[in-house]
This record gives structure tokens, sequence and C-alpha cells, in this order.
């Protein structure tokens, strides 16, 4: 498990860094740049035995002085020039990341909107929008510590070990001897810590996800005035993510307080054996101070490459997750043909679906007709497929047996992008940004023109409306729209469904939740919607669909009969019965 542990935060690194590989032609100055200011840093502990030299030199102090003058200006001014070349090298990098970073983003963004509809289903959004922002992080954070910290430090290492070589071979052999027995405590611990790391992320993703799903759901938390419990339901996630937290805390102060004592002891050790070589006349007492010097800034190195050590296990945890999600398959687009410009049918032949990791067949041998330019017409209990097959007809889902196709070509051979332009919808819950009136309706499609927008909503009779808004088009809508009432979000969603100018169309419930006076509305807007474009409606309330070229009766995933209002109502009993539950507010 260690080494499982060990190689899993090491075969991260690289694939966190490539996400900026084309920012390292731009900066390839930074490795001199590098070595210039680890040199001005290791020039300091040689002055210092330079000074401490002179004084048993042979020479009056004003001689000695002199002697050292352009010794300690070249250091000067070594230090100024590395002081300034760091300053670049750190800008530079943070410039060209940053602007590197939005293309990271956008990669990180589209890989998580391409993955099927199923995944969207299954994980909670708060989550995914905690684990993307986690790991976009992670790739920027672990790189430039990388470029400017791990290897600044290393470079120091291997500095000051040569040059204490340089001076003592012996002390250096020395120092190489003990200091792996040294490492054994904080490698050991180290090991442990991206375990435990991961159980920590795992445990304050579910803290958040928690959160998250309350703040969405606040108007059910207020109405039932359950804030109390909401907040008694999420502690004890709290608890064990915080109690985690406390442990990995542990862990962490524990390393960082054997890492000082590491410090310590080479200090001491250095000192003691130094003195040792002084009294049988090895070195001088120039060279104890630049012993111990160097003894004491080997502390700085590996005191930031513990705490960088520290960041690269809490990062790659959050990377982990997040790369899991990258390396997931997004949806399946092997098609080549572009969707023709006329067609004549839509058929689902002997279709069967399952959702994925279930056995609960959805779907049993469906065969649907959709022809060009009908009204067609979903009709069945809750649970019947109704929504189902408008998810497969969309390619959210591709069936898991049977064919799909258009005019005797399979949907799948069509490219998603030509194929997905031929459709819009209106769903029940209609879902708008949280921004201005224009961007919902913009979104849809590109080079769209005021007067367009207009007039869409003009034909989906909100024009009236948006126009007496204070700000107008550029009412802020609130987050998923709620600023607007049902009926107004349903008729904003009527003319942005214009606006995409679609051949296919789906209303799924689209009145089911409005007044009648809204119904009409919307209703109104709906049919001028239809005209010339291919209609799936899906509905509970049969008066939505009784116009319908077509009506096809669903139950338990079976296509039960199939024909128009008034065949169904004479032949299908099923149906009839529908009908009549509802004869109040619908049969003449």
């Amino acid at each position: 498990m260690e080494k499982e542990n060990r190689g899993t935060i090491l075969s991260m690194i690289w694939p966190m860094m490539s996400e900026y590989r084309s920012v390292f032609s731009k900066i390839w100055w930074i490795v001199p740049a590098t070595i210039l200011v680890v040199l001005a840093q290791l020039m300091e502990p040689y002055v210092y035995k330079l000074l401490v030299d002179s004084l048993s030199w042979d020479l009056s102090p004003h001689e000695a002085v002199k002697t050292l003058i352009p010794v300690v200006v070249l250091w000067g001014w070594t230090v100024l020039l590395s002081i300034v070349v760091e300053l670049f090298r750190n800008f530079f990098c943070h410039y060209y990341m940053h602007r590197e970073w939005a293309n990271v983003l956008g990669h990180g963004m589209k890989n998580f909107l391409d993955k099927n509809y199923g995944f969207h289903l299954q994980m909670n959004n708060s989550e995914k929008i905690k684990v993307f922002n986690r790991g976009v992080d992670a790739t920027y954070d672990i790189t430039q510590k990388m470029i400017l910290n791990v290897s600044q430090s290393f470079l120091l290492l291997i500095g000051y070990i040569g040059l204490v070589f340089w001076m003592n071979w012996q002390l250096t052999v020395t120092l190489l001897i003990i200091t792996p027995f040294l490492l054994i405590g904080p490698i050991y611990l180290g090991n442990h810590v991206h375990k435990a790391q991961k159980l920590v992320s795992k445990l304050w993703d579910k803290v958040y996800s928690f959160s998250g799903d309350s703040i969405m759901n606040i108007l059910v938390v207020k109405l039932f005035h359950r804030i109390d419990f909401t907040v008694s339901l999420n502690r004890a996630s709290v608890i064990a993510a915080a109690k985690a937290q406390a442990k990995l805390s542990y862990i962490w102060s524990f390393l960082e307080a054997f890492s000082q004592g590491i410090n310590l002891f080479l200090s001491l050790f250095v000192l003691i054996v130094s003195l040792y070589f002084y009294t049988k006349g090895l070195v001088g007492l120039g060279d104890i101070i630049f012993f111990v010097t160097i003894a004491n800034k080997l502390a700085v190195p590996f005191l930031q490459l513990e705490s960088i050590y520290r960041e690269l296990v809490r990062q790659t945890a959050y990377y982990a997750k997040y790369r899991e999600i990258l390396d997931m398959p997004g949806e399946v687009d092997m098609g080549t043909k572009v969707f023709p410009s006329t067609y004549s049918n839509i058929r689902f032949e002997n279709v069967t679906f399952t959702y994925p990791n279930t056995t609960r067949e959805i779907l049993k041998g469906v065969n649907i007709e959709l022809r060009r330019g009908e009204k067609v017409a979903l009709v069945g209990h809750t649970g019947s497929g109704k929504s189902t097959i408008a998810n497969l007809v969309t390619r959210f889902y591709l069936p898991s047996t049977g064919v799909i196709s258009v005019d005797g070509i399979s949907i799948q051979d069509f490219t998603l992008q030509s194929y997905r332009e031929q459709f819009a919808a209106v769903f029940q819950d209609t879902t708008l940004f949280n921004d201005t009136l224009r961007f919902n309706l913009e979104f849809v499609k590109d080079g769209l023109t005021f007067e367009q927008i207009r007039d869409a909503c003009r034909e989906a009779n909100i024009l009236d409306f948006v126009e007496s808004l204070p700000d107008g088009f550029e009412t802020i809508v609130g987050e998923r729209g709620l600023k607007l009432s049902g009926g107004e979000k349903q008729r904003i969603a009527i003319a942005r469904a214009i606006l995409a100018d679609p051949t296919l169309l789906i209303l799924d419930e689209a009145t089911s939740a409005l007044d009648a006076k809204t119904e009409k509305l919307v209703s109104d807007g709906l049919e001028k919607l239809m005209i010339n474009r291919t209609s799936i409606i899906i509905a509970h309330r049969l008066s939505t669909i009784k116009r319908a070229d077509r009506i096809y009766l669903l139950e338990n995933g079976e296509v039960l009969d199939s024909g128009s209002h008034d065949e169904l109502y004479l032949s299908s009993p099923v149906y009839k019965e529908m009908v009549d539950y509802q004869r109040n507010g619908f049969v003449e």
C-alpha cells in the first residue's frame, strides 16, 4: 500500500503539469534564472568563511578589509541581481500560467459537459462543482510550485552538499550516511498521508454536497420550517470530516516538528564534527562557520520541500477525483453523416432500454413512427416510458437493443452536433441561467439579432411582459429563473425554442403546472411553435394532446395502442378511462 500511495502521488505530477505544457517553451529561461538565484544563496556561507579566515591572515586590518571588498561587492551585486531575476521569474511564470489557465479550465469544462446524460443525473451538482474547481486549481498550484519552488529547493540541496564535499569530503560522506536514517520517519508517515487526505476530501465533499442541496432546496427547507433539522442532518457528516481533518493535521504537525528536529540535529552534528576536525587540524575557524551556516541553511530547502509535499498530497487527492471524471467516456459520437435537410420519418424499431447499472427494463420492444411535420403525443401513466423515449430520440441515452432510424439510417450514424441541432424542447420545469433574459434567449444560437429576439418573444406571448420590466431584456432572472413565475419561464422557453428554429420539437409536460389563463397563453405560443415541425408531446393532462395527429398509449414500457384521440377513445378502454377521469376539463 505504501508503494501504491507513493506511486499514485508521483504518477499524477506529470499529468497535472502537462496541462500547462504549452507554457514551458515560453519560460525556458527560468532554468538559468533559478540557477543564478541559487548561486547567490550558495555564495553567502563562503563569504562568511572568508570573513572569519581573514582574522588569521598575516595582514593588517586595513589590508584584510581591502582584500575582502571585491568578494563582498561581487556577492552583493550577485544578490541584487538574483532578487531582480527572481522577481521577473515569478511574475512571468504566473503571467503565462494564468493565460494558459483559461484553456485548462475550458478543456475541463468541455470534458465535464461532454459526459453522458446519465453521469450528470447520478452525480450531485454541488459535488461536481467542488470536484471541478478543486481539480483545476490543483493543476495550477502544483505546476507553479514544481517550476518555482521544487526546482530551486533541489538545486539548493545539491549545491550545499556539493560545497561541503568540495571543502571536506569526510564530513559530506558522514552526512550522507546518517541523513537517510533521519528521513525514515517522515517518509513512513508521508506514505500514509495520501490515503488519509483522500478520505478527508471525500468526507468534506459529502458535507458540501448536502449543504449545496439544502441551499438549492431552500423553499422546501423554509416552507416546512426544517432549518434546524437540516443542520442536524449535516452535523454528523461535519463531525466525521472534522475528526478526520484533525487526525490529518496531527500527522502533519508531527511531521513538521520531526523535520525541525532533524534540522536541529544536523546543525549540532555538523558543529560537533567540525570542532573535532578543528582539534585535529583538518579545518580552520572559517571552515567551522562555513559548515554550521550551511547546516542551518539546509533547513530552508528541507522545510520548503516538506511544505510542498504536504500541498502535493492534498492537491493530488483533489486531482485524483477530477482525473477520474476526466477519464470517464463522454457521449458516444461515432457518426460521420450530416443530418439531412429533409427527411420523411423517424422510427423506433423493437427498441428496448434498461438504465445503466440496473436490471429493470424501462422499454420493451417499442415500435413508433414520427412522420415529418406531425404532432405525435405520448400518453400513459407515470413510469410508462414516455420521457425515456424522448431521451432516446435526442441520444441522451442509447437503446439497449433495437434501432432508432431516420429514413432507414441509424441516428448513431449522424454526427452528434448535426443531429442535436435539429432539436428544441420545452419542459415542465424550465431552467434558466442566472443571467439576463437576453442572454438566455441568445444562448441557443449564434448571430441572433435583437429584432429576431423580440419577434420570438412576440410569438411566445411574452414580449409585453419583458418590455414592461424596468430593465427589459437586461433583467437578471435569478438562479434557475427563480425570479420569474412558472408561466413566464415557460413562455421564455418557447421563445428560446422559436429562436433555435428546430425541425424536431419535444414538449414534456409543458403546461401541466399552469393555471387556466396562463395555460392558454402558453398553449397559443406552443401552437405557433409546432407549425411545420415534427413534435413529440408528452402529457398527463390530455387536453394538451387532443389535437395531436397521432397518439401512442404506453403502459409499463410497451405501446398498447395508437391512433387519433377519437379513435383511441372508442377502441382503447385504458385510454377511455384516462380521458373520463378528466371529463370535466376535457371531454365535451
